[in-house]
């Protein structure tokens, strides 16, 4: 299974749950494997343990381009569950930041305009 977001943009993941196919505590190989926003990749080899249900594996892998979830053998199937991702978001100012940013600009153009009557009468 190959994860990625359908702009193209960055992402983050945090954890994912992995279980045999059945939940019965199968002992399954799989691999995760991250493709970074520079192409790099990284492997990551595990294994679900005899305990029947879902395992959590935490992950924390960030500036992720691709995530792809495979197993090492044919005829082992996995069931996934909560993938914890987020998308990378640029910063968005607060409105008290504008209107901070926004009096500034008033004031220094204020101050210019004062300099240059004070130099027009002089």
């Amino acid at each position: 299974m190959n994860i990625t977001k359908e702009d193209g943009s960055l992402f983050e993941i945090f954890s994912i749950d992995i279980a045999d196919i059945m939940n019965i505590g199968a002992n399954y190989d799989f691999t995760l494997r991250f493709v970074y926003a520079d192409n790099k990749q990284q492997t990551l080899y595990l294994n679900t343990n005899s305990t029947a249900g879902l395992e959590t594996f935490t992950v924390n892998q960030k500036n992720l381009k691709a995530f792809l979830i495979g197993t090492r053998e044919v005829g082992q199937n996995v069931q996934i569950d909560n993938i914890r991702l987020t998308g990378s978001v640029a910063a968005v100012p607060e409105p008290a930041t504008w209107a901070m940013m926004l009096l500034g600009f008033f004031g220094l153009g204020s101050t210019i305009r004062a300099r240059r009557s004070v130099l027009a009468r002089a």
